[in-house]
């Protein structure tokens, strides 16, 4: 039997991806491929370049072209032992080091990213959150050397993600995690309902979430967790999240952001979310 080799396909067969083609051809002519930022058309993708079919090459430098950051506090800047950034994070947070080994962000809260953030909160705009989420893999070759055993995102109050409609975090992460071919696990839950950061001042954000999450479901020891939120501030948030992960026995926690605010700015106090 092996001698004939495969059979030929079908009449039907041959009809059916006839079909589609002409399908996929006629869907480009009538609606053509548009960027998700700024609406601009953009040619058929020809290179399997999923992001060739969402963004320009205009929007997609101005999402993440502001030059090199701190690959651990993820402030602007070459980092190192003398990054003031890491210097003004450890000492708001009141802890020698952060609590995870690094920080991965696609660029600064400003200008267009930010834009990109506030419309990725909401349920419309959980296909641009996806994208975003592509970018920032693609941008990143670090996520490679991090080996990690799973994706968890930081979580949202259900109360509040009933108002929202939609978690960006775990919309990134779950993206993220189908990049990085690894699971995305719920492991942390808000067991508080509490002010949104950005109604507080800086130094009133630790104690904010302080206690704020618990573990949820199976411990999972020894694994290496890669913990994602959609914007980083101060770094309260995400410092109270992975001591709860490394106190359920995760070995190590790496993080991941869309945006980081600048120490500078005043750290999104003017976006009106509930």
């Amino acid at each position: 039997m092996d001698s004939q080799g495969a059979p030929p396909p079908s009449v039907w067969a041959i009809c059916r991806n006839w079909a589609e083609a002409l399908a996929a051809d006629a869907g480009q002519l009538l609606f053509p491929a548009a960027c998700i930022i700024c609406g601009v058309e953009l040619p058929s993708s020809h290179g399997g370049d999923r992001l060739a079919t969402r963004l320009c090459p205009g929007c997609r430098l101005d999402l993440c072209g502001d030059g090199a950051r701190c690959d651990r506090c993820g402030e602007r800047g070459p980092g190192g032992e003398n990054c003031p950034g890491c210097r003004q994070l450890t000492r708001r947070l009141r802890v020698d080091e952060p609590p995870w080994r690094r920080l991965v962000v696609l660029g600064g809260y400003t200008d267009r990213l930010r834009d990109a953030v506030l419309r990725a909160k909401r349920p419309a705009g959980e296909d641009l959150a996806e994208v975003l989420a592509m970018l920032l893999a693609e941008r990143h070759e670090a996520f490679a050397a991090m080996a990690c055993d799973a994706v968890v995102p930081i979580p949202m109050h259900w109360r509040r993600r009933l108002v929202r409609g939609t978690n960006a975090a775990g919309v990134l992460a779950g993206q993220l995690a189908r990049l990085l071919r690894v699971p995305r696990k719920n492991a942390l839950s808000r067991k508080r309902f509490t002010p949104p950061q950005r109604s507080l001042p800086a130094a009133s954000r630790p104690g904010n979430v302080a206690g704020s999450f618990c573990r949820r479901g199976r411990r999972l020891p020894g694994h290496r967790v890669l913990l994602v939120d959609d914007v980083v501030t101060t770094g309260a948030t995400l410092a109270a999240a992975s001591r709860v992960l490394v106190e359920s026995g995760v070995s190590v926690v790496y993080a991941a952001a869309i945006a980081r605010a600048e120490s500078s700015d005043d750290c999104g106090q003017g976006d009106r979310f509930p």
